[in-house]
């Protein structure tokens, strides 16, 4: 089942995927792949950081932009690697040691504080470590949704 009753991604199918020029290898992670993480709370939220992501992937050299995807693919966020790699900038799940409601993007959302809203994607897809100067990951990063195995 990709969404629940409301088009939401269900948290046993949800995926993110770490993909991009800017890594050694992609890397694909369900929610309870992401708890597994060491987390980490800033603020209200609970999460990983992205660096531990990246570091996960194997972030290689030339890579200066992060660009996170939505699940509508219409939310896109580019932000500098020295901004993404932040110990505060997380893939949350949870809210106030809550899961994340519907409202504020179940399962997992971007949180980047300090940063307007638009750098708090919600239903977060795909996290890619870019090296073009545009942010923009060459092939295959976002060369389509991500969808359950």
């Amino acid at each position: 089942m990709w969404s629940d009753r409301f088009g939401h991604p269900a948290s046993d199918t949800w995926r993110l995927l770490v993909s991009g020029d800017g890594v050694v290898g992609d890397r694909v992670h369900a929610l309870a792949d992401l708890q597994a993480f060491t987390t980490h709370t800033c603020g209200r939220w609970t999460g990983v950081p992205v660096r531990t992501l990246l570091a996960h992937a194997g972030l290689r050299p030339g890579a200066s932009r992060v660009v996170a995807v939505g699940v509508d693919e219409l939310g896109r966020v580019r932000l500098p690697l020295s901004l993404a790699g932040a110990l505060e900038a997380l893939v949350a799940w949870e809210l106030d040691g809550r899961p994340l409601p519907s409202d504020d993007g179940y399962p997992a959302r971007l949180v980047v504080p300090g940063r307007t809203a638009l750098t708090r994607l919600r239903e977060l897809q795909v996290t890619a470590a870019a090296s073009t100067p545009d942010g923009t990951p060459g092939p295959p990063a976002l060369a389509g949704s991500v969808r359950p195995a």
